[in-house]
């Protein structure tokens, strides 16, 4: 009985990691406009749930990561970043 509960719990917490949004370079850019002001770590968190569909320029990745507020933001970009230069 115990082990179902503790199964229930890890997929139940594993699940909210799953659901992630696909976005274009243009939806990219509006999210991150629209977020300057947010705080690091809640703008990381939203970055860490998308996925790009395109690729984008250099140019792009420089000018978005020029805007972000600090490293974990950053880190999330570049990880929203990495698979979509091989799309």
């Amino acid at each position: 009985m115990r082990i179902w509960a503790v199964i229930v719990l890890i997929v139940g917490t594993a699940l909210p990691g799953l659901a992630q949004q696909q976005v274009s370079v243009a939806q990219l850019e509006t999210i991150l406009t629209a977020d300057r002001t947010s705080p690091d770590a809640d703008l990381a968190a939203k970055l860490s749930e998308l996925i790009l569909t395109e690729r984008f320029s250099a140019a792009h990745l420089e000018h978005w990561r020029s805007q972000l507020p600090g490293p974990r933001s950053e880190r999330a970009l570049l990880g929203v970043a990495d698979p979509a230069a091989c799309v």
